[in-house]
């Protein structure tokens, strides 16, 4: 000591086994100053000090290697210059410019962070007082991949993510993700006949003929894209749906379970604000027929080019899903209620529809394991697409056959 203040030659130990050797001059740490593990078995971090702060180049290694992890440049105790940070396998996790402490121009940084509504570990773009700024491109540890701009550390704008064969564009604002709003279509409230009223070619699950009043309701013009399911995927980190190498984009999202459809529906509400749901199984009938009481929406015959299905003559292209919209619509505006995915509606299985609602609402009641689908697929032949149709499975069971459309509650 000098006067009360640490001067000359010193060796600190601290409890964690890490010894600092180094010069003091007023009690100030000054020239080259070495931290070594283990009771000085091994150089940790190696530097000089100017006046107490560090400044000049520092090398940081790891404890186990003779090789640099970092090079660290200080000016007046702030990183400033070139900085190096490397992987434990040789690369670079970290290489950019810092002025005065803060991250300045262009960075490869390869920490970890949350980026773009999911776990991103590579990336590399530019930074502006410490904060990413301007443009840059994420990569996550599953090989997705997200090119886009941050505004003062938010991700903004237009983000392109690729996903597991998955493209899809987010756009934000501020951070945020501008919700999306699928196109809807008013459904005006009434009664209708449920089941067989043809009373042809009639399945036992169909009767009995039962009136229902429904309620004004909105039901989604068509069915949920992989557009739109993927965008679910990429901000909730869940499992892509499997498009079996048909495409994806304007097609029918396909290999989505009953779980998976009103997982998508809560999310859709949270971000959102609008009470959107899976339509109960009259509502689904009830606009399908839109008015009409015949085999299907457009008249008792199947005729040519009016759905997706096996046997219906239609011009869809060679993959067995065809783009949502490629067929006219039914008299309320709504596309692809008959074939091209078969699609999950609320209601519980029940064998027929002995003492089913009348106002309605899904059923809720019955064997709640397994879930009702309508309309019929690209597979199916024709019969299966009749309005009165009815298919059920496995809440939790995916098929390539199974997709879904949304529906939203009218608030006063």
């Amino acid at each position: 000591f000098k006067k009360g203040e640490r001067h000359g030659q010193w060796v600190v130990r601290e409890e964690d086994g890490t010894v600092l050797r180094g010069a003091y001059v007023d009690g100030k740490k000054q020239g080259r100053w070495i931290e070594t593990y283990r009771d000085g078995e091994k150089i940790f971090r190696e530097g000089p000090y100017v006046a107490g702060k560090k400044h000049g180049l520092w090398l940081m290694r790891w404890t186990n290697s003779d090789e640099p992890r970092a090079e660290e440049p200080y000016r007046d105790g702030k990183r400033h210059g070139q900085w190096i940070q490397y992987d434990t396998d040789g690369s670079i996790y970290l290489k950019g410019n810092y002025v005065e402490g803060e991250k300045q121009g262009y960075w490869v940084d390869n920490s970890y962070t949350r980026a773009v509504g999911m776990d991103w570990f590579r990336g590399n773009g530019n930074y502006a007082d410490g904060n990413r700024d301007g443009d840059w491109v994420l990569r996550g540890s599953d090989g997705a991949e997200a090119r886009g701009s941050f505004k003062k550390g938010e991700p903004h704008g237009d983000w392109i993510i690729f996903r597991k064969g998955a493209r899809i564009k987010l756009t934000y604002t501020n951070g945020k993700i501008e919700p999306p709003r699928p196109n809807m279509v008013v459904i005006p409230g009434g009664r209708f006949r449920m089941g067989c009223v043809s009373g042809r070619d009639c399945e036992d699950d169909e009767k009995p003929v039962h009136e229902v009043r429904v309620e004004a309701f909105e039901l989604g013009k068509y069915e949920v894209t992989f557009e739109e399911y993927d965008r679910f995927t990429i901000v909730t980190g869940r499992e892509p749906a499997d498009d079996e190498g048909w495409g994806r984009g304007r097609r029918p999202v396909i290999n989505v379970s009953w779980e998976d459809a009103v997982a998508y529906m809560q999310w859709l509400s949270e971000e959102t604000g609008e009470p959107y749901r899976l339509p109960s199984e009259a509502e689904w009938e009830y606009a399908t027929r839109a008015g009409s009481e015949t085999r299907y929406s457009w008249g008792r015959k199947r005729g040519r080019n009016r759905a997706n299905c096996d046997g219906c003559g239609s011009q869809k292209g060679e993959e067995p899903t065809a783009p949502v919209g490629s067929f006219a619509p039914n008299g309320w505006g709504l596309h692809d209620m008959h074939g091209n995915v078969w699609e999950w509606v609320q209601d519980c299985w029940n064998r027929n529809y002995q003492g089913a609602p009348a106002d309605g609402a899904a059923w809720e009641t019955g064997d709640c394991s397994r879930r009702v689908f309508r309309g019929g697929s690209w597979s199916s032949d024709p019969g299966a697409l009749r309005s009165a149709g009815r298919g059920r499975n496995s809440a939790s069971r995916r098929f390539n056959l199974l997709g879904f459309r949304v529906a939203r509650t009218i608030t006063p």
